[in-house]
Protein backbone atom coordinates (compact mmCIF):
# COMPACT_ATOMS: atom_id res chain seq x y z
CA UNK A 1 0.00 0.00 0.00
CA UNK A 2 1.53 3.39 -0.82
CA UNK A 3 2.09 5.97 1.79
CA UNK A 4 0.15 8.61 0.08
CA UNK A 5 -2.41 11.49 1.40
CA UNK A 6 -4.38 13.19 -1.23
CA UNK A 7 -5.65 15.82 0.51
CA UNK A 8 -3.84 18.54 -0.02
CA UNK A 9 -3.31 19.63 4.32
CA UNK A 10 -1.80 16.26 4.59
CA UNK A 11 1.76 17.54 4.65
CA UNK A 12 5.03 15.81 5.59
CA UNK A 13 5.69 16.01 9.82
CA UNK A 14 8.40 17.50 10.56
CA UNK A 15 10.51 15.37 12.54
CA UNK A 16 7.06 13.33 14.41
CA UNK A 17 6.36 16.56 15.62
CA UNK A 18 3.18 16.29 18.01
CA UNK A 19 0.68 19.33 18.87
CA UNK A 20 1.57 21.09 22.19
CA UNK A 21 0.19 19.09 25.34
CA UNK A 22 -2.38 21.99 25.42
CA UNK A 23 -3.56 21.28 22.17
CA UNK A 24 -3.71 17.77 22.78
CA UNK A 25 -5.68 18.10 26.09
CA UNK A 26 -8.13 20.63 24.39
CA UNK A 27 -8.24 18.12 21.53
CA UNK A 28 -9.02 15.10 23.93
CA UNK A 29 -11.51 17.12 25.85
CA UNK A 30 -13.21 18.02 22.32
CA UNK A 31 -13.53 14.22 21.65
CA UNK A 32 -14.44 13.25 24.71
CA UNK A 33 -17.41 15.88 24.67
CA UNK A 34 -18.65 14.43 21.13
CA UNK A 35 -18.26 11.07 22.35
CA UNK A 36 -20.52 11.48 25.47
CA UNK A 37 -23.11 13.61 23.75
CA UNK A 38 -23.63 10.83 21.20
CA UNK A 39 -24.27 8.25 24.41
CA UNK A 40 -26.27 10.28 26.21
CA UNK A 41 -28.41 10.95 22.88
CA UNK A 42 -28.31 6.69 22.32
CA UNK A 43 -26.09 7.01 19.53
CA UNK A 44 -24.08 4.19 20.86
CA UNK A 45 -19.86 4.31 21.41
CA UNK A 46 -18.21 2.22 19.19
CA UNK A 47 -18.40 1.77 15.52
CA UNK A 48 -18.58 -1.14 13.33
CA UNK A 49 -15.39 -3.43 12.61
CA UNK A 50 -15.78 -2.35 9.14
CA UNK A 51 -16.18 1.29 9.52
CA UNK A 52 -13.12 0.84 12.02
CA UNK A 53 -11.08 -0.94 9.77
CA UNK A 54 -11.56 1.96 6.79
CA UNK A 55 -10.56 4.89 9.53
CA UNK A 56 -7.35 2.99 10.33
CA UNK A 57 -6.52 2.57 6.52
CA UNK A 58 -7.55 5.75 5.43
CA UNK A 59 -5.13 6.91 8.39
CA UNK A 60 -2.28 4.49 7.39
CA UNK A 61 -1.89 6.16 3.89
CA UNK A 62 -1.46 9.36 5.64
CA UNK A 63 2.06 11.23 6.35
CA UNK A 64 0.62 13.14 9.27
CA UNK A 65 0.32 9.15 10.86
CA UNK A 66 3.17 7.67 12.90
CA UNK A 67 3.04 4.16 12.51
CA UNK A 68 5.38 3.17 15.17
CA UNK A 69 3.21 4.55 17.80
CA UNK A 70 -0.27 5.01 15.69
CA UNK A 71 -0.41 8.44 16.52
CA UNK A 72 -1.36 11.66 14.40
CA UNK A 73 0.81 14.68 14.25
CA UNK A 74 -2.00 16.69 13.52
CA UNK A 75 -3.93 16.60 16.82
CA UNK A 76 -1.62 14.27 18.86
CA UNK A 77 -4.27 11.01 19.01
CA UNK A 78 -3.84 7.48 18.99
CA UNK A 79 -5.81 7.08 16.34
CA UNK A 80 -6.20 3.11 16.69
CA UNK A 81 -7.96 4.05 19.69
CA UNK A 82 -9.73 7.93 18.77
CA UNK A 83 -10.97 5.50 15.25
CA UNK A 84 -13.40 3.23 17.55
CA UNK A 85 -15.45 5.87 18.28
CA UNK A 86 -18.75 6.60 16.38
CA UNK A 87 -18.22 10.58 17.48
CA UNK A 88 -14.41 10.98 16.50
CA UNK A 89 -13.59 12.61 13.48
CA UNK A 90 -10.23 13.18 11.67
CA UNK A 91 -8.46 16.59 12.27
CA UNK A 92 -8.18 16.69 8.38
CA UNK A 93 -11.70 15.63 7.74
CA UNK A 94 -10.37 12.12 5.55
CA UNK A 95 -12.91 10.99 7.73
CA UNK A 96 -15.91 12.24 9.47
CA UNK A 97 -18.42 11.10 12.84
CA UNK A 98 -20.85 8.02 12.12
Amino acid sequence: MDDICYNPRCEEPEENSFPTNYQMAKNLLGSMKDIAKGAIQGEGLLVEEAIFSERMDICATCPKFVHESARCTECGCFMNKKAMFKKTECPLSLWEQV
